[in-house]
């Protein structure tokens, strides 16, 4: 949690003293607040920077060791600081912070679909007396694919219930499961401003020509060679670049994140990795 110490830095604090005298130059009610509370203009400094609410990830769940080093009992609260909110035990560092310190964050997502799927399973099994199992259904049962994804009959299948969804599927014309997981994928707002969504189905249908990155061409084979899934960024600084699995998630985070000081750290190693195996330096630039 960020606070400022007893002894505030002069230069910011000059900066956050000219910031609010020129927010209340402009703001009537500011004006006469400070005109009327002249003590709060110093506590300003105090305030700014400081946590105005406090929330919980709706799913985020933090796995830690409940042993140290030594096999002493340990709890969570032995390893970050934690508050009760609700009911529940919440860490009081971020989900960043929390990276950043090594720790398992886990995304645990209570779907309303499987209570549903269960309910379906058990009245198909009182009224025909027949006992299905979801781990053995044939995920290639060309069924599945003629008569409800290829006609955008999907209202009822997680993921894909949307109208938009359901349209891209009659575009599509899916006959696996993989591309299932691709379309899933690729009608998300990046993949769509980039035009991606679009582009696979003119690569699908032969009209546009796939293009592969240097060294990619079985990567991204069966996505038409887009990049599609974060698991195939991190098989292709992996590959190419030499990096270790971890470097390769590394990678990943970054670009997830949108780190830009992250992605350079591993933009020289990368080029020099690749070059290396064989890659042009300036392609080796450009992936």
């Amino acid at each position: 949690i960020h606070y400022y110490g007893g002894m505030m830095n002069e230069e910011k604090s000059t900066d956050e003293y000219s910031m609010l005298f020129e927010a209340a130059s402009q703001n009537v009610k500011l004006k006469e607040f400070f005109n009327t509370h002249l003590d709060a203009v110093h506590d300003v400094p105090l305030i700014l920077g400081q946590p105005k609410s406090a929330s919980k990830h709706a799913a985020g769940v933090i796995v830690v060791p409940t042993v140290d080093k030594e096999g002493n009992a340990m709890e969570a609260w032995d390893w970050f600081p934690c508050k009760m909110m609700d009911g529940q035990l919440i860490s009081e560092w971020e989900g960043v912070q929390l990276d950043d310190c090594g720790f398992l964050k886990a995304d645990i997502l209570g779907l309303e679909q499987l209570d549903k799927l269960s309910g379906m399973l058990k009245l198909i099994e009182k009224r025909t007396e027949e006992k299905i199992d979801l781990n053995e259904i044939d995920f290639k049962d060309p069924e599945i694919f003629n008569n409800l994804f290829k006609k955008g009959l999907t209202q009822d299948i997680f993921q894909f219930t949307t109208d938009g969804l359901a349209a891209y599927c009659r575009e599509v014309q899916p006959d696996s499961i993989e591309e299932l997981a691709a379309m899933n994928a690729l009608y998300r707002p990046g993949p769509m401003n980039s035009g991606a969504h679009t582009d696979y189905v003119k690569i699908k249908f032969g009209k546009k020509e796939a293009e592969y990155d240097w060294g990619c061409e079985e990567l991204l084979q069966n996505t038409f060679g887009l990049l599609v899934f974060q698991e195939q960024a991190i098989r292709m600084v992996q590959k190419l670049g030499g990096f270790s699995l971890t470097d390769g998630d590394g990678v990943r985070k970054a670009t997830c994140k949108k780190d830009l000081v992250k992605m350079q750290s591993y933009k020289e190693k990368f080029i020099e990795g690749a070059v290396k195996n064989g890659c042009p330096v300036h392609q080796a630039a450009k992936i």
